[in-house]
């Protein structure tokens, strides 16, 4: 019975994924190229374009591991979470749980958390552009509307927490300087990470911040998280707390149009 091309065309995906089933009548081979060569060029082909792909997405990472080394991780991974994607753009979504739970790249904390930021990093390089609220708008609004006012941010906006001097190892690999020696806290700190435009931003962010930004992208209004902070700060610091924050966020280009 023939196979059709559907059946041919899983034949030969299930031996990219596992080169050990091979395809014995979908092939042929000639007296100077055997099957198994054969077929080994296009597993192989695969496995590079994968590493070549990841290698764009997580190019800091593979230059701190060099080469070789980010070419082994990246076939352990795909070996252990095999592209179930159309698209490229989402082959390295498990690298970061990948790097974080696999022996033996779990015991370096730098490298899970330098692929966890440059993988945040893409989010916010990809995410849609909105249109940005200036200071002129919130100097026209009348006092009473304070009270009930939302803020909304921009996509690209993710808040992670680093362990390790991440952004400035990141710095260094990509201007292809010495990376810094790695230095850990015991205590996590919040990063800001967004786009400006076509430019990658990131800073450190206090909690106090961080709590700010969480309850007004969980719906919180204005009155409500100047309430929320008031169970941190005494009741007199609360206004200037909130409009330094407003004007910070104003000044990063993070609020945008509803």
């Amino acid at each position: 019975m023939t196979a059709t091309l559907k059946q041919i065309q899983q034949t030969l995906q299930n031996y990219l994924l596992d080169p050990q089933s091979l395809p014995s009548d979908l092939v042929v081979e000639t007296e100077k190229v055997t099957k198994v060569t054969r077929l080994g060029i296009y597993g192989n082909a695969y496995r590079v374009r994968i590493v070549e792909a990841l290698a764009a997405d997580y190019q800091s990472l593979k230059i701190y591991l060099g080469d070789d080394a980010f070419a082994e991780l990246i076939i352990a991974y795909i070996e252990v979470h095999p592209s179930h994607y159309f698209s490229m753009r989402w082959v390295g979504s498990d690298l970061c749980e990948f790097i974080r739970t696999t022996p033996p790249y779990c015991e370096h904390l730098d490298l899970y958390e330098l692929a966890h930021f440059e993988w945040t990093l893409c989010h916010a390089f990809d995410a849609v552009q909105k249109k940005l609220l200036s200071a002129n708008y919130f100097a026209a609004l009348l006092p009473e509307q304070w009270t009930d006012l939302l803020l909304e941010f921009a996509p690209s906006l993710q808040i992670i927490a680093l362990s390790t001097n991440t952004p400035q190892l990141w710095r260094a690999l990509n201007a292809d300087e010495n990376p810094p020696a790695v230095v850990a806290q015991d205590i996590a700190q919040p990063w800001l990470v967004w786009r400006q435009q076509l430019k990658l931003m990131f800073r450190p962010a206090t909690p106090l911040e961080v709590t700010a930004l969480a309850h007004f992208q969980q719906g919180y209004s204005f009155s409500a998280v100047c309430e929320l902070l008031s169970n941190y700060l005494p009741e007199q610091q609360v206004p200037a707390q909130a409009v330094g924050l407003l004007q910070q966020w104003l000044q990063d280009e993070l609020i945008v149009a509803a």
